[in-house]
């Protein structure tokens, strides 16, 4: 996270923090002035320093036991720079219509008589468009510069945020770097808070998980909640040092009680999971009430689970709305698009189309999959809303891309029904089986149906789909003889992808007896016809003497036809073949090339010889960090029983024993992020 100073202001920025999918609150500098903290009255010195570690809740408090506004006004009208800030924090955060206007008035007192507070603070208004200002990024960046020239570490810590994002300015990490160290050199603890997260998003800087707890570590000590919390989620996550679920849940009852929100959510889901503690509901809906009372959404969004599934408290789908409703007026867009089904179904809220339309488009602006679908289901049916098929095409497409199942099924429905396309039962039926693929058992019934149908109907495509599900047992018993039997009548009107299923069953004798000669001619059959599987396949019929004479050339030109199609196995093949010299002339670039190909795409032999490369620097420079990433990746990637994988692990650790803990985090960090990647955008 980058921090703001306004201390108990959050621009959440980076990701070492729970995410926030809307804007947080604005809320105004809670910095105390020299003047403020030596005041002779010990307890509004306590409350002044409340708020300077973020606990706003217990400021408050204080000041109002103290009335502290009776004893600052008459020093703020005779012209105390300090009282005048100090009124201005008082009114912003008393919750008054008027609040903040009041508050830009005194703030601009101060800052008129050069006060560095009164500048800051004004400048944050400036910079977020509060009080009645119009946002002016120029006037902040102004203001902030003239109180950094005396050294006020909350402006010159804001002047970095500036630099930082390229607001008012040209993007400039290493300025932003080097106004946060010039504040943390001042015991700033925000400051110490945005280097932490630079280490940890490598934005900047190198990526460097020890570091950013090291920074966050010495937040911590001056007490800083919010650095607090985070050295909790970084022993929770393993980020920087050791995961360690006990040492997280000592940092998070820290910064529950100095008040911080995301520690109290975060000690909360320990005691719903029963994380080093035993699972105690109750502890955790007091906990997650507390958060939520301080506007943290993710507890907000536990407490509506809790009401829902009925733990610690009896389901109540009307308490379980109201919290979704808070979150989703917090600007997150998963509880937006719940709450439009809700609204939808009447499920803890009255029926309310109008509603059900307002936060499920609110959900889909967010870019939000399942509030995408949502909206698309809507404009489908024509309950709440114009039928639009058009639209809801186009929304469904949109969160189907980001791998929501039910849109995906939409999709199929869509297609199968003709709803502005044309009918098509290819179409349906891939849309179904992708929704299938997630889990989704409704869309397997669907595509069970369609495949049937037309496979009934005599369509080639479809008697080999459905082949696929019989030799799967997708959705259907599994019947390796009734998936012979479709293979067989499809590839019988040319489906060649069928005709290479029923290769694989020929010749290893599955669902009927082994014909090698025959699996050999539909091998063959296919691979004429360009299938990449057949190509593959045949090609390691042809490198193991399986049917036919060993010929690894022949093996080679098969799989580097299948590998130019981006099947990852034969790309991984082909590299082998490269990089030894087997059937093709060696070449070490081509086949480092080939490996990275298929290992992007998740194939662990190739990233198993690809980290090899790397360690001993054959064909490359030696990069044992980039070895570690691949190596570890093959071993995720291995089954159990792989017998390359007990090579694996000792070259994980012989890589591991000579990295140094900041590159071990660095690879760490490059693993945990890693997806693969599809074949139509492996590197080349």
């Amino acid at each position: 996270m980058v921090k703001q100073s306004a201390w108990v202001s959050v621009l959440v920025l980076l990701t070492a923090c729970s995410p926030q999918l809307g804007p947080p609150a604005a809320k105004d500098s809670a910095v105390a002035s020299p003047a403020s903290a030596a005041a002779p009255d010990e307890a509004l010195a306590q409350g002044f320093a409340a708020w300077e570690h973020g606990d706003t809740d217990k400021a408050l408090s204080i000041f109002r036991t103290l009335n502290a506004v009776g004893a600052l006004r008459p020093r703020a009208e005779a012209g105390d720079p300090h009282a005048q800030v100090a009124l201005g924090r008082i009114a912003a955060n008393s919750g008054a219509a008027d609040g903040r206007v009041e508050a830009e008035k005194l703030y601009r007192l101060a800052a008129d008589r050069g006060d560095p507070d009164g500048l800051n603070s004004l400048g944050f208004y400036y910079q977020s468009g509060l009080g009645g200002q119009t946002q002016d990024l120029a006037q902040a960046r102004a203001l902030f510069e003239k109180a950094a020239e005396q050294d006020w570490p909350p402006a010159i810590n804001n002047l970095g945020l500036l630099y930082f994002d390229g607001r008012g300015v040209d993007q400039d990490y290493a300025k932003a770097k080097q106004l946060f160290e010039r504040a943390a050199a001042k015991d700033h603890a925000p400051s110490m808070i945005n280097l932490a997260a630079m280490s940890a998003t490598g934005k900047g800087v190198p990526l460097d998980l020890a570091q950013a707890m090291a920074w966050d570590r010495k937040a911590a000590a001056l007490g800083d909640p919010q650095a607090t919390y985070l050295v909790g989620l970084r022993y929770e996550r393993g980020e920087g040092v050791k995961q360690d679920y006990a040492e997280a849940k000592t940092w998070y009852q820290s910064a529950a009680r100095m008040g911080n929100a995301d520690g109290t959510e975060r000690l909360g889901t320990f005691y719903a999971n029963g994380r080093d503690v035993p699972v105690n509901y109750d502890a955790a809906r007091k906990l997650f009430e507390v958060a939520a009372g301080k506007g943290n959404v993710p507890a907000m969004k536990d407490l509506a689970a809790l009401y829902d599934e009925g733990k610690a408290v009896a389901p109540d789908q009307q308490k379980a709305a109201q919290w979704l409703a808070a979150a989703a007026q917090a600007g997150d867009a998963d509880a937006m698009a719940t709450l439009s089904t809700r609204y939808q179904n009447g499920k803890g809220v009255p029926a309310d189309c109008a509603a059900a339309v307002k936060w499920a488009t609110a959900a889909a602006n967010f870019g939000d999959a399942a509030g995408q679908n949502a909206l698309g289901k809507l404009k489908l049916d024509g309950k709440c809303t114009d039928t639009d098929y058009a639209g809801a095409l186009a929304l469904f497409r949109q969160a189907a891309q980001h791998g929501n199942d039910k849109a995906q099924a939409n999709l199929g429905s869509m297609y199968e029904h003709g709803f502005g396309v044309a009918p098509d039962r290819h179409e349906a039926a891939r849309w179904y089986g992708s929704a299938a693929a997630l889990g989704n058992d409704e869309a397997r019934t669907r595509e069970v149906t369609m495949l049937e149908d037309g496979a009934a109907a005599g369509d080639a495509t479809a008697t080999g789909d459905l082949g696929d599900l019989y030799k799967e047992g997708f959705g259907v018993a599994k019947d390796a003889a009734k998936a012979r039997q479709l293979y067989t009548v499809a590839a019988q009107k040319n489906n060649m992808n069928a005709a290479t299923q029923l290769a694989i069953m020929d010749q290893n004798g599955i669902g009927g007896p082994a014909d090698p000669k025959e699996a050999i001619r539909l091998y063959r059959l296919a691979a004429d016809q360009g299938v990449a599987a057949a190509q593959f396949d045949l090609g390691l019929a042809y490198e193991n003497g399986k049917g036919v004479e060993i010929d690894h050339a022949a093996a080679a030109k098969l799989w580097r036809l299948a590998a130019e199609q981006g099947l990852k196995d034969a790309q991984g093949g082909f590299g082998y073949q490269l990089e030894h010299g087997i059937g093709v002339a060696a070449n070490l670039a081509e086949a480092t090339k080939w490996y990275v190909k298929a290992a992007e795409q998740g194939q662990a032999n190739a990233m198993h010889n690809l980290a090899s490369l790397y360690a001993s620097g054959k064909g490359r420079p030696r990069d044992p960090v980039e070895a570690y990433v691949w190596v570890t990746l093959a071993i995720k990637n291995y089954p159990a029983d792989e017998p390359h994988r007990p090579g694996a692990l000792q070259l994980q650790d012989d890589l591991g024993a000579k990295l140094s803990p900041a590159d071990l985090d660095k690879a760490r960090q490059r693993i945990r992020e890693w997806k693969p990647k599809s074949a139509s955008v492996a590197s080349s």
